[in-house]
């Protein structure tokens, strides 16, 4: 999982770098290419949508329980 934080425009974030550190192509994230960008605000920041954010890192922790989340929907009612 990669988290940028501070005021970097999302679309700046750039996930191919973290392929180019040195000893990182070692580690087995990478080797699966599973390497996920979160979104800084829905982790950095207090606000209800921590809840949103725990939703997506749920997903993509245990997709086998958690259902992909789909921007917009209702959190609340999805995990009820």
């Amino acid at each position: 999982m990669l988290l940028w934080s501070g005021w970097v425009q999302q679309k700046r974030v750039n996930p191919k770098l973290v392929y180019d550190r040195p000893g990182w192509k070692e580690l087995a994230a990478l080797q699966q290419n599973q390497v996920h960008v979160l979104d800084e605000p829905l982790f950095c920041r207090p606000s209800p949508r921590l809840i949103t954010g725990l939703a997506k890192l749920a997903s993509l922790l245990h997709p086998e329980i958690f259902p992909v989340y789909h921007e917009g929907e209702d959190v609340l009612i999805k995990y009820k």
